[in-house]
């Protein structure tokens, strides 16, 4: 029997059940971006956001990707850039990819999303409104646990109201 989860995840345990789920869009869930893995469309990185007048990027810079948000005067002009390196992309892609960024131990995703049905750039769920929460939508254990494994945290800690923290290093889903 395993002792953790760890080994069941890398094959090591279990090496059948291992096989079977490498076919699945949730072996693929959780990873750190990289140009092998990419199924988007960096050629047209940009998203014009009108419900709230901001402007997306994303692109590859010195083989890491970035995220770009512009806030856009009245004539299009940007007045204020963020930028933002993806550490982690939730999702396999077979439907939708979202991106994530870190600021010490928490997770937060961005508002850009890529869309396989439509091979296009758009807004993830929940960001649709011109009042959407910009980059400070924080991501939950629960988010992780569904999307990749159990994140090593001490008991109790991921409980509401503590804010919820995770640990530096993650168990990054199969290639």
């Amino acid at each position: 029997m395993c002792q953790s989860l760890i080994p069941m995840i890398s094959g090591t345990c279990h090496r059948a059940i291992w096989d079977t789920y490498q076919d699945v869009g949730m072996a693929r869930s959780f990873f750190r971006p990289s140009p092998e893995r990419a199924i988007e469309d960096f050629d047209h990185p940009t998203l014009d956001h009108e419900a709230s007048g901001d402007r997306f990027t994303m692109a590859w810079r010195e083989g890491a990707l970035w995220f770009r948000r512009e806030q856009l005067d009245a004539a299009g002009k940007p007045v204020v850039t963020l930028d933002l390196p993806v550490e982690w992309i939730l999702g396999s892609g077979h439907h939708a990819r979202t991106y994530l960024y870190r600021s010490g131990n928490e997770l937060y995703q961005l508002p850009v999303a890529w869309y396989s049905a439509t091979a296009s750039w758009g807004m993830a769920p929940g960001y649709d409104r011109a009042d959407h929460g910009g980059v400070l939508r924080q991501i939950r254990r629960e988010c992780i646990v569904c999307h990749n494994a159990y994140p090593d945290v001490p008991a109790s800690s991921d409980r509401y109201p503590a804010p919820p923290s995770l640990p530096v290093e993650l168990h990054e889903s199969a290639t």
